[in-house]
């Protein structure tokens, strides 16, 4: 049973996830549109093939990276009792229209209203835990001291992550923000949850850390 109170997910830096008060180990990964030939215009049929074999792999949280998905993929998790994150494509970052022009970045994209359909269009959908802001921002370097964190840029990102969140917890008070990063020492708290993506074996041959 759904409870629709602001502690129905919960997370325990020291035990982990709960749901609805039971321990609720999260495991899971990214989903994209892959199928070959044809890109993002995926019909029900290979969605819902996608997210069976997860299921059968014993995923219980998948991230809907990094665009917003059709109402079926949410209406698909939930009936498998599958959670998930829903996010905007915010990714690796944005250009300032002028030096010193924080504001700019910021407003500018706020009126895009990506973030604001997102949840006014998928708030009531039940397999959603939080809403992720951004991926990667300044290629995986936002929050980072040595990155020149007093920039302009650096700045106008720390502004825009802000008033992401806050819109966020405006209009939806009982999920969380997310953010995603690949860079452990990415210590800003402008979100409730953060994300650490781990790419073993993808950009190099290594795999430590599988």
């Amino acid at each position: 049973k759904a409870e629709t109170t602001d502690t129905a997910a919960k997370y325990d830096p020291e035990n982990g996830f709960y749901l609805n008060g039971e321990h609720y180990p999260l495991r899971g990964m990214a989903m994209h549109f892959d199928w070959p030939g044809l890109g993002r215009a995926v019909t029900e049929k290979y969605i819902a093939t996608d997210i069976a074999v997860m299921y059968e792999m014993g995923v219980n949280w998948i991230r809907m990276s990094h665009y917003q998905h059709p109402q079926i993929s949410y209406e698909i998790l939930s009936r498998y009792g599958i959670a998930c994150s829903a996010e905007i494509p915010l990714v690796d970052g944005v250009q300032l229209t002028g030096s010193k022009k924080s504001g700019t970045l910021t407003d500018k994209f706020k009126e895009s209203n990506q973030l604001r359909d997102l949840i006014k269009q998928n708030y009531n959908k039940p397999a959603i835990l939080g809403w992720i802001m951004q991926n990667e921002l300044g290629g995986g370097t936002y929050g980072q001291p040595a990155g020149g964190i007093n920039s302009d840029v650096s700045i106008a990102f720390a502004e825009m992550i802000t008033a992401l969140n806050d819109e966020i917890h405006n209009l939806d008070p009982i999920r969380k923000s997310v953010m995603a990063m690949s860079l452990d020492h990415c210590y800003r708290d402008d979100a409730d949850w953060l994300l650490w993506n781990n790419y073993p074996g993808w950009y190099s041959s290594s795999v430590d850390g599988i």
